[in-house]
């Protein structure tokens, strides 16, 4: 039973079957495609592109003139979340690195799945809806929102190139 790529594509989208063929292959070894790990792919760019919506509408919200930074933050006004997400986020780079060194792709690419989607976009951005009512966190939740999905993009970027640029081009804006 062969899949033919292109309506798959069409349908579904390119990152959806990109991550798929990427993230569910065992190098060495035959792969059985499915539409339904195409379809759950697709819903994860669909929750990608979600919480990217949310988090830049988080920034766009704060009051003009109010700087927020992906790159500095101070860290002693985070909040336990805060420093959750970001402690989680160092793992899976160092991780992310160790896997890509040995070529280990699907294993990388299942790492930041299981990380955006629970950790980040499951919890944290959860948290955050509640921070980001607090005027004294506000800020720095954004701050948090805004790095956590800068990394997590630059991440999956070699898997899903489409989704994520369009993402990053408007947290950047």
């Amino acid at each position: 039973n062969v899949i033919d790529p292109l309506p798959v594509m069409d349908e579904l989208g390119t990152d959806a079957l990109r991550f798929t063929l990427l993230v569910g292959s065992t190098p060495g070894n035959d792969m059985s495609l499915s539409v339904k790990k195409v379809e759950a792919n697709r819903n994860f760019a669909n929750k990608m592109w979600n919480a990217g919506r949310f988090v830049i509408n988080a920034i766009s919200s704060l009051e003009a003139g109010t700087q927020v930074n992906t790159y500095t933050s101070t860290q002693s006004n985070w909040t336990l979340a805060d420093s959750w997400i970001w402690a989680r986020l160092q793992q899976l780079v160092r991780d992310v690195e160790r896997n890509f060194q040995n070529f280990q792709y699907g294993q990388a690419g299942q790492l930041i799945y299981d990380f955006f989607w629970s950790d980040f976009a499951d919890w944290y951005v959860e948290i955050a809806k509640g921070q980001l009512q607090n005027a004294e966190s506000r800020t720095q939740t954004s701050e948090t929102l805004a790095r956590v999905l800068d990394v997590s993009l630059r991440l999956l970027h070699p898997f899903t190139p489409f989704v994520t640029e369009e993402i990053w081009s408007h947290l950047r804006q």
